[in-house]
C-alpha cells in the first residue's frame, strides 16, 4: 500500500458514510414532498453522494493500485458509472419538481427504473469493493463476509422488483446499509491493515 494507508482509510471512512447518509437522506427528501425546496435540497444531497462514491473510488485506487491494480481500476470505474447515473435519477427529479402531475408521475416512474439501474451497478461495485478488501486482508474477514453477503441479498431483491415483485428497498437494502454504516466507522477508527506477505500484482 502507499505510504499513509490509515489516513487514506480515514478520508474514505467519511466519505462513505457521507454517501451512505446523503444517499438516504436525499432520496427520502425528494420522493416524500411536493415541495420544490424540499426536492431540491434532497437532490442536492444525492448529488453530493455521488461525488463522495467518485472520491471513494479515486482514493482506494490510489491505495490499492499497486496491489491490486485490476480490482482497484475496476472499482473506480464503477464507482465513476454510478454517479452518473445517480445524476441522470437527480435531472428526471428535479424536471418532474416543475410539471403538471401527470407527466410528474412519468417521470418519478422513470426515477424507479433508474434506480434499478443504479443499485445493479452499485451492486457490482460492491462485489469488487468487498473481494479486493478480503483479498488484501485490509478489513477484518467478518465485514468483507457480511459485505458480500448484504450485495447478494440486494441484487436478489432487484432482480424481484426487476422482474415486478415490488419489495421495499430498505427491507432488501438494510443488511449492506448497516454493513457499511459499521466498515466507514471501522476505516476512520481504525483504518486498513498492511497485508503482511503480500507482492504487488504485476500490472
Amino acid at each position: 500500500m502507499h505510504s499513509n494507508p490509515r489516513a487514506a482509510a480515514r478520508f474514505i471512512g467519511v466519505l462513505f458514510l457521507t454517501a451512505l447518509i446523503a444517499n438516504g437522506i436525499g432520496s427520502e427528501l425528494a420522493e416524500s414532498t411536493t415541495d420544490r425546496t424540499v426536492i431540491l435540497v434532497g437532490e442536492l444531497l444525492e448529488l453530493l453522494c455521488g461525488a463522495a462514491v467518485v472520491g471513494v473510488g479515486a482514493l482506494t485506487y490510489v491505495v490499492f493500485r499497486d496491489w491490486s491494480p485490476g480490482l482497484a481500476t475496476g472499482y473506480l470505474g464503477f464507482r465513476i458509472t454510478e454517479a452518473a447515473v445517480n445524476a441522470i435519477i437527480v435531472v428526471s427529479t428535479l424536471t418532474a419538481a416543475g410539471l403538471p402531475q401527470e407527466y410528474r408521475d412519468v417521470l418519478l416512474a422513470q426515477r424507479y427504473q433508474a434506480q434499478l439501474v443504479y443499485i445493479f451497478v452499485f451492486v457490482f461495485g460492491a462485489a469488487v469493493w468487498y473481494v479486493l478488501l478480503h483479498r488484501m486482508r485490509a478489513v477484518p474477514r467478518f465485514l468483507t463476509v457480511w459485505g458480500l453477503g448484504g450485495v447478494a441479498i440486494l441484487l436478489v431483491g432487484a432482480l424481484f422488483d426487476l422482474f415486478g415483485l415490488h419489495i421495499d428497498m430498505l427491507l432488501y437494502g438494510l443488511p449492506l446499509g448497516v454493513n457499511e454504516l459499521v466498515l466507514g466507522v471501522w476505516l476512520i477508527t481504525r483504518g486498513f491493515t498492511p497485508p503482511a506477505r503480500a507482492t504487488p500484482e504485476p500490472v
